[in-house]
């Protein structure tokens, strides 16, 4: 994590290799943090949405509401931040909070 944090506030080109190959947590990380620091364009800011949710489910449960909430900004004005939103959310449903690791409750059959 120390690597993703140094990558966070390196220039921009380091940032992109350490993020083209980072998990879904990574990409989640540093959403949270560059969505909060400046305003970028709508487009953009989707894109890297786009990326954390292509990179699979998120390792830390944190992740996964984390990116739940962002999506959900997107969500009333965008009808794909809409279909994202519902399938992390239908995860987020099933996800233990209580843990520190993703974990998922499958229902009962």
């Amino acid at each position: 994590m120390a690597t993703l944090e140094n990558s966070l506030r390196a220039p921009d080109q380091s940032r992109s290799a350490l993020l083209s190959e980072a998990n879904s947590d990574a990409w989640i990380l540093w959403a949270s943090r560059h969505f909060s620091a400046k305003s970028v364009s709508t487009k953009i800011e989707m894109g890297i949405l786009k990326a954390a949710y292509s990179a699979g489910i998120p390792t830390f449960t944190a992740g996964v509401f984390h990116l739940r909430d962002l999506l959900a900004r997107y969500a009333v004005n965008d009808s794909e931040a809409t279909t994202l939103f519902e399938t992390v959310s239908s995860v987020a449903k099933r996800v233990d909070p209580d843990q520190l690791f993703t974990v998922i409750r499958y229902p009962l059959t």
